[in-house]
């Protein structure tokens, strides 16, 4: 068979239903098999970058490896955007890329010119990828194939990349049965069972216990475990802007969004524990701020996490278990129904309760009585309200991020998409279309911000095209707001590069696509228009004015801990 017939071959037995993908000549062999194959979907995007987002936003929201494709040179470098994003926040991708022919690929034998569009993309990606390769012997495409997929999702997830030059996907080679290679061997981390038995006692003996839930406990599909053992110790469970929807919201247990924009009482709180079952986290600045060696003061720190790189990194813990989250919770629960562990922590969920009264979201952002302009609070908790949690929410990156974490009531894993350590504008409308693509049957909404929905909103056609029908949310208030308000409190009077001179009109925008649209202009218009939006069979945008000085609070700024957050002294 010709090479690119077993690439296709390959990727079905693995698993793969869909590749997004941006075409090009040195990618077109490959993406001509899988087109006569039939069997794997093609989602061609409007830029190259679109389709790595949409294969890390597929990943996050099935649980599968994501796949994208492009080609050599310009097309490969676009990707590197998204497989950083999937590479900062443990997603499972398989990225692979065409190249020039071998004979041409710079520093062979008697080649000292580049070739046209020629890019050392695996040189350039290593960084921000678990492993990278470029295949030149077409009789090792299956071992690679499969490498590839094995290492993307095992330990701990990440992305890949695969190179192949367009002589390698054009060769002829024979059909066989290829042994996997020695170095696919994954070594499996073995839990301790003394430890379960020291951290079932240390819960006995201790009177403040919180739970930090981050990206892991979904990654490892670990939630119904989680809940679990938090509701029979009664412990609360906090959770980092990754761990979003690990735990239903809506519980009296979750404890709120931690960290940088987490909510006051929070904070407190974990502040103020004596014992932290961390699980699946990394104790990000943005998590914990910069004042790491303050966090370990008088708590007893246990920290469960399957990359041992990320154990006593940022924080030193008193016990640590280098594995499977979903793995040492089975164990957990298991020791708790053998000793019938069971107390309720009446008094430290009583001091909880009181605080998140005192501090209250609602309290920070006086949103209490009415008003006549547009917060963008009241329109995402509107969102939460009608979707009652159950649905898909993208974001990007920015105020309306921070407002999302905040004020929409996560129910589900795998519910909440967004770039977090990467941080990349232009990640929400690509991986709505990519969730939707993924899970027809679940609805999908777009929150973003002006500066943000402008980084890839040519995607629209690519909505359109494959009829995902996701509902759009632009917060426009004409500024890049985090980092005007950044500016506001550091650099007076020089807001410089992020007010927005000129924005389009979303609405017409959306015309042109053929796509219904709305703006919301008062306070009074936000209930009907989000009811509206979210129940029109189509794709919507939904154009939302706000203010340009409407804050992002509370925040934790640069050498503070974590319950000293601005605005101060509350």
């Amino acid at each position: 068979m010709i090479a690119n017939q077993l690439i296709c071959k390959k990727l079905k037995e693995n698993n793969t239903k869909v590749i997004f993908e941006y075409p090009g000549g040195n990618i077109a062999p490959i993406l001509d098999a899988v087109k006569l194959d039939g069997k794997i979907d093609l989602v061609v995007t409007r830029n190259d970058q679109a389709a790595s987002l949409m294969a890390d936003a597929y990943a996050r929201a099935t649980g599968e490896v994501g796949v994208c494709m492009a080609t050599v040179g310009p097309g490969a470098t676009n990707l590197i955007s998204g497989i950083a994003t999937a590479y900062f926040d443990s997603i499972p991708m398989v990225a692979i890329t065409g190249q020039v022919g071998t004979a041409f690929i710079k520093g062979n034998k008697g080649t000292r010119q580049i070739g046209f569009q020629e890019a050392d993309i695996v040189n350039m990606v290593k960084p921000v990828t678990k492993w990278a390769y470029t295949v030149k012997k077409a009789q090792n495409i299956g071992q690679v194939i499969d490498k590839a997929f094995k290492t993307a999702k095992s330990g701990r997830p990440g992305p890949v990349l695969i190179d192949l030059p367009m002589d390698v996907q054009r060769a002829m080679i024979e059909e066989v049965d290829i042994l996997a290679w020695e170095d696919l061997k994954i070594k499996k981390t073995r839990i301790e069972r003394s430890k379960i038995k020291t951290i079932i006692q240390q819960i006995k003996d201790t009177k403040k216990p919180v739970i930090i839930a981050g990206g892991g406990v979904i990654l490892s599909n670990a939630s119904n475990e989680l809940k679990n053992f938090s509701k029979k110790l009664s412990i609360p469970v906090a959770n980092t802007l990754m761990g979003l929807g690990s735990f239903d919201q809506q519980d009296d247990l979750f404890l709120g969004f931690m960290g940088c924009y987490g909510s006051r009482y929070c904070n407190k709180i974990i502040a103020e524990a004596d014992f932290i079952l961390a699980l699946g986290n990394r104790f990000a600045i943005r998590a914990i701020g910069t004042e790491s060696k303050n966090f370990s003061k008088n708590k007893y720190i246990v920290h469960i996490d399957i990359d041992r790189a990320e154990i006593n990194n940022r924080v030193k813990v008193n016990l640590p278990l280098n594995c499977d989250v979903k793995e040492a919770l089975k164990l957990l629960n298991e020791a708790v129904e053998m000793e019938k562990i069971s107390f309720s922590n009446k008094e430290w969920l009583s001091h909880i309760k009181e605080y998140k009264e005192k501090y209250s979201l609602e309290n920070e952002y006086g949103l209490a009585g009415s008003y006549a302009k547009v917060r963008p609070q009241c329109i995402i908790s509107k969102i939460s309200e009608i979707t009652g949690g159950n649905t898909i929410v993208t974001t990007d990156v920015g105020q309306h991020q921070m407002w999302t974490a905040q004020f929409f009531k996560y129910r589900y894993p795998r519910t909440n998409l967004t770039s977090g350590g990467l941080g990349i504008m232009g990640y929400g409308l690509p991986a709505a279309i990519a969730a939707k693509y993924a899970l027809k049957n679940k609805q999908v909404i777009n929150i973003t911000g002006d500066g943000s929905f402008q980084m890839n909103l040519q995607e629209l056609a690519t909505a359109v095209q494959y009829k995902t029908h996701v509902k759009i949310f632009i917060m426009r208030n004409n500024t890049l707001g985090l980092v005007k308000h950044f500016q506001d409190r550091n650099f007076p009077g020089k807001a410089t590069s992020t007010e927005f001179e000129y924005n389009p009109n979303f609405v017409k925008l959306a015309e042109t696509y053929g796509i219904k649209a709305y703006t919301i202009e008062r306070a009074n218009q936000i209930d009907s228009i989000v009811t509206d939006a979210l129940k029109y069979d189509g794709t919507v945008i939904v154009e939302c004015s706000i203010d340009a000085d409407e804050p992002s609070i509370p925040e934790m700024e640069g050498g503070h801990y974590l319950d000293d957050q601005y605005p101060y002294g509350r």
